[in-house]
């Protein structure tokens, strides 16, 4: 029996050549899987130092006053500028009078 090493060669080469790019393209795949989860890995990252920042921000936001607060205040300051507007003209007219006491 003679064996046809061309063929047997022909086939070899042909298996050799589809493992390579089997290979070739397993490899391609893998790379893509590991760039998507790097990309993954930084998204959670960025959505956990998010999620601090609202966490610090809803801190800082239960704290602040309220409306009513503002309103209050408001209402406080309005009242000291109308007392310091009576001091102010009491003090004149003190002023006035010893400035026109002629003893």
């Amino acid at each position: 029996m003679d064996v046809n090493w061309d063929a047997f060669k022909f086939w070899l080469d042909f298996i050799v050549w589809v493992i390579a790019m089997f290979v070739a393209i397993a490899a391609w795949v893998r790379s893509g899987s590991n760039k998507n989860k790097e990309t993954i890995d930084q998204a959670q990252g960025d959505i956990h130092r998010l999620d601090k920042r609202i966490q610090a921000v809803e801190t800082l936001a239960k704290a602040a006053p309220t409306h009513e607060d503002i309103a209050r205040l408001r209402e406080q300051t309005s009242e000291l500028d109308s007392k310091l507007d009576g001091m102010q003209n009491t003090l004149n007219l003190i002023h006035q009078y010893l400035l026109n006491k002629k003893d």
